[in-house]
């Protein structure tokens, strides 16, 4: 009779995590964990500080690009700047232009093809018209617009196959100034505009007034309000000198100041981005 003998099994030993090492295992996690929350919230500081830079940033292209403009397109010495100010100025500003097609017998009044954009005849508006025999241009004053060209007799152009779109009447400041305006007179039609800084809801905004208008539109903005400088504009002749000469202007200075309209955290708070541009127009004069 065989016996069988048993031995006890044998386990290989394992050992685990004491106290201390996990311990340290979970401040290095922490750590870890910090460091990138860290960039994580640096970075999305930086990436509103840039947002709110360029809302700025594109507030002060706008404006720059639209007040420049409207500044070159006009002429002191024709009395297109009605007044100006360390802040707003008052300009003829252009609003359409066409070519004069066909003329009523004995009346002044014209049809226009190809025109574009307004046409108005409301109290200040007028109109600049290249004679096209005479090859000077006249300022004259539009009294009154018909969107239908037919019913004051201007029914076809004088070249034949083209319609007229428009017609306007135009009263002469000279009544020498109508001579030679006809079909083939490139017109050019002006409203009275002012821009400014104007207050709303707390804050200051570039805005436009046209015509007769009591209110300001709103263009743009914001910009910093007048004491902080927020839109300035200075005026100087042909010699360079300042001027408070309207008939004068030659080149006026333009400083725009402009904030964004949202606020952005960096290191000292939480702000509105400022930033600002400079401008010089030259009038066309």
């Amino acid at each position: 009779m065989s016996s069988t003998q048993f031995h006890p099994r044998r386990f290989a030993t394992e050992e685990g995590f004491t106290l201390v090492e996990l311990m340290v295992a979970m401040v290095l996690g922490l750590v870890v964990i910090g460091g990138v929350f860290g960039v994580l919230i640096s970075q999305s500081r930086h990436v509103g500080l840039n947002r709110e830079t360029m809302d700025a940033r594109e507030t002060l292209r706008g404006a720059a690009s639209l007040l420049s403009s409207e500044l070159r397109h006009g002429s002191a010495s024709r009395g297109d700047l009605y007044a100006i100010a360390s802040n707003t100025f008052t300009i003829r500003s252009v609003q359409g232009t066409g070519v004069v097609c066909a003329k009523a017998p004995g009346l002044p009044r014209y049809a226009l093809w190809q025109e574009s954009g307004t046409f108005g005849a409301a109290v200040g508006d007028s109109a600049v018209v290249l004679s096209a025999t005479h090859k000077t241009w006249s300022n004259l004053r539009v009294s009154n617009v018909w969107a239908s060209p037919a019913a004051v007799g201007l029914a076809a152009c004088a070249w034949p196959g083209l319609s007229p779109t428009l017609a306007v009447e135009l009263v002469p400041v000279v009544p020498a100034d109508t001579l030679g305006v006809g079909p083939g007179s490139v017109i050019t039609a002006f409203r009275q505009t002012q821009y400014g800084l104007f207050s709303r809801d707390g804050r200051w905004w570039l805005g436009r007034k046209v015509g007769s208008a009591a209110s300001y539109d709103l263009v743009t903005g914001p910009l910093l309000a007048p004491t902080n400088g927020g839109l300035v504009f200075s005026y100087h002749d042909e010699t360079g000198a300042v001027t408070t000469d309207p008939a004068e202007v030659h080149l006026v200075d333009v400083v725009l100041r402009a904030e964004s309209f949202g606020k952005a955290r960096s290191v000292s708070g939480l702000a509105e981005r400022r930033d600002s541009v400079s401008v010089k127009a030259l009038l066309r004069n």
